[in-house]
């Protein structure tokens, strides 16, 4: 009726042929489907704790109900040609020459538990807040006269041997404690008021201090050493020494020496070796040591002296705290870093890394052999991997949920430390 008819529904011509599939195509799908059942599963087959190899457990099917702390990774590089010696200790396993930085050594410290005796009577000391400080230390093995007044005495006839002059000022330190009371009677005669001394220390900080107008900065550098995070450790006399002339050029903050116009030594043409003291340093604080770093410390078997990678001069504390995590991924970093190494002293060297894992509140295990090489470590992806460590086993613990480095030991109360002022949007 309406003048047109509708195609008919059954196939005809070759259309009529029944549909089949291929004998392939049939393979093939049950070849993907067992591969899909078996390869989310292949970490059982693999021997250790997956949780912490993360061996085979990439596209796996398993419980995401694990919680994971970990230290900050310690990337070490040796160069064969900078560092001859295959133990790596003393100062004198660093062909400085060769190296071509600055002849600097980070002595890194527990500032509660600095033996001051063990320290040079002259001695770099360095935190985030007041940079590079000179300190005369009358509590070193080698100063006999411990005096304020000898000390001073002292301290004219070492300018005058390494100089040839005066430092600017000699100054005795004092308590962090006397500088905030100081700075909050100030402050709330401006109409300020504070809530308890963590306040008015990160106000000062924030407003005059590194972060602020670095006003209060010549104050803040007469505080005791280690003060923010620590109490004084022992009674003793430490002289803060102020030298222009030995600062790095600019305004900067926080202020640093030039190593290049250093002397630990008597007066000479060339720079000598500086050994810049320093506490515990935060995520946030990789802007204080240069990409490239020597770093010292004491082991069982005498003096350490490596280079040492600024993992958070590089990454943010996130990325970082991954890196530290995950093996594979600690691996493929080393080969970053290696390949960095490589850019700028034409040589590959060895990287090897440092960095413990909890597991669900567990003791800390290291997470990779500290003794390999990453940067050449082949990759096995269905089978273990040698240098991946296995998890320890132990009881769960009462460890601190705390991504700082400056955590309180238990029963001791938590000092005073400054915090970063928060970033604006």
């Amino acid at each position: 009726a309406l003048g047109w008819k509708g195609q008919s529904s059954v196939p005809v011509g070759k259309w009529a042929k029944p549909f089949t599939l291929n004998a392939w195509t049939v393979g093939g799908m049950v070849v993907w489907t067992v591969f899909q059942g078996l390869f989310p599963i292949r970490h059982v087959l693999i021997p250790g704790d997956v949780r912490v190899t993360f061996e085979g457990l990439e596209w796996s099917w398993r419980l995401k109900a694990e919680v994971y702390q970990s230290t900050p990774v310690e990337i070490s590089l040796r160069d064969p040609v900078i560092q001859p010696s295959t133990s790596g200790t003393g100062a004198g396993s660093i062909d400085w020459k060769a190296w071509g930085g600055d002849p600097v050594i980070y002595h890194p410290l527990e500032s509660g538990k600095c033996d001051w005796a063990m320290l040079p009577e002259v001695a770099v000391v360095l935190d985030p807040w007041t940079g590079d400080r000179i300190l005369y230390n009358t509590l070193s093995a080698s100063v006999t006269d411990r005096s304020e007044s000898a000390a001073k005495v002292r301290i004219s006839q070492l300018w005058k041997q390494r100089y040839g002059r005066l430092p600017d000022s000699v100054n005795r330190s004092v308590p962090l404690a006397r500088i905030l009371e100081g700075y909050e009677r100030s402050m709330r005669a401006r109409g300020y008021t504070f809530r308890n001394p963590q306040e008015t220390l990160d106000t000062l900080n924030t407003l005059n201090g590194r972060f602020g107008d670095g006003k209060l900065m010549p104050v803040l550098r007469r505080m005791d050493p280690f003060a923010m995070t620590a109490t004084r450790p022992s009674s003793g006399v430490f002289l803060v020494i102020e030298d222009r002339q030995l600062m790095r050029p600019g305004s900067s903050l926080p202020p640093r020496i030039d190593p290049v116009v250093w002397r630990e030594e008597s007066a000479s043409a060339t720079a000598g070796l500086m050994r810049v003291f320093h506490e515990s340093l935060g995520m946030g604080e990789g802007d204080l040591l240069p990409r490239w770093y020597v770093t010292e410390s004491t082991e069982a078997d005498g003096t350490r002296v490596e280079f040492r990678w600024n993992l958070f001069r590089d990454v943010g504390p996130s990325k970082g705290m991954h890196i530290s995590t995950q093996p594979f991924l600690l691996r493929r970093y080393a080969q970053r870093v290696a390949d960095a190494w490589a850019s700028d002293q034409g040589r590959r060297p060895e990287v090897r890394a440092r960095t413990q894992l909890s597991l669900n509140r567990r003791p800390f295990n290291p997470v990779v052999d500290p003794t390999a090489d990453l940067a050449s470590e082949s990759v096995r992806w269905f089978g273990h991997n040698p240098w991946i460590l296995d998890l320890q086993r132990g009881s769960p613990g009462s460890l601190q949920p705390d991504g700082t480095v400056l955590i309180p030991a238990p029963g001791v109360s938590a000092p005073i430390s400054p915090s970063r002022p928060p970033v604006q949007p």
